[in-house]
């Protein structure tokens, strides 16, 4: 079976792990924990960075970080994980869903201009597969409604726009490491707090709501409750895990860039208005390569392709399926008409793509799709 992900490894995690061990060094927000985190902030520029236990817990702690209130809304893309709404909905923030662009699974800023309100405190959008929005109209629309920008970069370690990394476009933005990322701790996450004004409210909701950063930093003679927090510290163990594998984050990319270029290479010649459509990136980002898909015509060839590439040992699949159009958001918007994101819902196929993917698998998959489009 080609696998659809498989989690790269370094070689060095066990061994970093186990001197930790030795040395008593497993306590959180340790040494560990302050290396990743400088090391998000000297090489992508992001301001304060703290590691977290996921990044829906990253989610949580910028929900907490800015306050809204119920009376508040934010946008967030329909075409998104589940959970990326969760945060503001349990603290009775009404979330309004936005469309994707016409030719690519990002969040639409027209749909987004349309939807500000007065009531309208924040927008969150989602770089998909590594590719990042339009950066330009969306600060555009922050600046001109002063909206803080919550940046959703799950995806993106190590991508563009315009030469400026991911991740530090955003008031808060979050960052994964789960298992299915290009660099990975099994489950973790980031958050990096890029507008200076909003870091002591990161560190009181870090701290458990307390002002336990403030008692540390100035030597206090105490610290107490101050405001709303909870336990956001990773391990201490998967930060070591995660370091590892950061020290190779540029051989990680470069070689994802060779495997995507060569899928992109190899399916061109396939490709047309009436197969398959490759995806289409602006030409301002500088991807990833965190994914690799095609959009078909329908939801039968969805389903069929899918079908019949796991008939031959590929594993291929759907993602996200669209908020507007699931059981518990359903209804609950007063436009519930997203015709894009729910194209991409039923046309999107990601294939495989890792670390220790083959030229040798990619062109098996690549001929596979062509005969599944020379049979119909």
């Amino acid at each position: 079976m080609i696998k659809f992900n498989k989690p790269y490894i370094s070689g060095n995690e066990e061994k970093l792990i186990s001197s930790a061990i030795s040395e008593s060094g497993i306590e959180s927000d340790g040494q560990y924990t302050k290396l990743c985190q400088s090391f998000f902030q000297e090489k992508y520029g992001f301001n304060k960075c703290y590691l977290t236990p996921s990044c829906t817990s990253a989610i949580e702690m910028a929900m907490l970080t800015l306050d809204l209130q119920p009376e508040d809304e934010i946008i967030i893309p329909s075409y998104t994980f589940s959970t990326c709404p969760n945060p503001f909905i349990i603290s009775k923030v009404k979330v309004v869903l936005a469309d994707c662009d016409k030719n690519y699974p990002n969040i639409s800023p027209e749909h987004v201009k349309e939807l500000i309100t007065p009531n309208t405190k924040a927008v969150m959008i989602m770089h998909y597969g590594g590719v990042a929005c339009d950066m330009n109209e969306i600060l555009a629309l922050c600046k001109q409604h002063d909206l803080y920008l919550i940046e959703d970069a799950a995806q993106c370690i190590d991508a563009y726009y315009k030469n400026k990394p991911l991740g530090s476009f955003g008031d808060i933005s979050v960052l994964s490491f789960h298992y299915t990322k290009n660099i990975t701790c099994g489950e973790g996450g980031l958050i990096a707090i890029n507008n200076l004004n909003l870091i002591e409210k990161a560190n009181i909701a870090r701290e458990y709501g307390t002002n336990r950063a403030s008692f540390k930093q100035y030597n206090l003679p105490h610290y107490e409750s101050v405001g709303l927090g909870l336990a956001f510290f990773q391990s201490e163990i998967n930060a070591i895990f995660l370091y590892a594998q950061l020290q190779d984050i540029d051989v990680v990319s470069q070689n994802r860039k060779k495997l995507w270029d060569h899928y992109f290479n190899a399916l061109k010649g396939l490709a047309s208005g009436s197969t398959f459509k490759l995806p289409e990136i602006n030409s301002n980002a500088t991807s990833n390569n965190h994914t690799f898909f095609i959009t078909v015509q329908n939801e039968n060839d969805t389903n069929e392709l899918i079908d019949y590439l796991a008939k031959n040992n590929i594993s291929a699949v759907k993602h996200f399926y669209p908020l507007h159009q699931s059981k518990f958001h359903s209804g609950k918007q007063s436009n519930n008409d997203f015709p894009n994101a729910t194209r991409f819902n039923n046309t999107l196929i990601r294939l495989p793509l890792h670390h220790y993917l083959t030229f040798k698998e990619i062109n098996f998959i690549v001929e596979k799709i062509s005969i599944f489009f020379n049979q119909e």
